[in-house]
């Protein structure tokens, strides 16, 4: 390599334009990837939660039967 070269680079642009598309492209897959995680975290954020109400309102009703029956 000669220092010409080191100094002035061949700048070859004529993929730049589907570089960029790439880009694009790719935050926008991950911009929905994120967001289909989001949904996901909040529907099993809620499926536990509705899981720990089922839990205590047996709790409940295991707790008022006992008392019935002492």
């Amino acid at each position: 390599m000669s220092s010409l070269e080191s100094k002035q680079p061949n700048l070859d642009w004529s993929h730049f334009k589907e570089i960029v598309q790439l880009l694009t492209v790719s935050v926008a897959q991950v911009e929905a990837g994120l967001k289909l995680a989001s949904k996901s975290v909040g529907v099993l954020g809620e499926s536990f939660t509705s899981m720990a109400e089922d839990i205590n309102a047996i709790q409940v009703i295991l707790t008022s039967s006992n008392s019935f029956n002492s």
